[in-house]
């Protein structure tokens, strides 16, 4: 069953992998990097999401459904 939940630092490297594997995904390597998410993060703690499945991540979003 997939959960979602609030993203963490420590999600980093799933979410980046995910992320570079997306067709059509656009990266950019000053906000996109380790460290600008992580300021990202401090500044907005609440707004961005991953969804699991088995302990892996599927997704990620800046909105959570339901």
């Amino acid at each position: 069953m997939m959960k979602m939940r609030l993203l963490k630092i420590s999600d980093y490297q799933s979410v980046y992998n995910l992320w570079k594997n997306t067709s059509g995904m656009g990266l950019r390597s000053l906000d996109d990097s380790e460290e600008g998410i992580k300021r990202f993060l401090l500044r907005n703690p609440n707004t961005n999401f991953v969804a699991v499945v088995d302990e892996k991540i599927v997704g990620a979003s800046t909105d959570c459904p339901g």
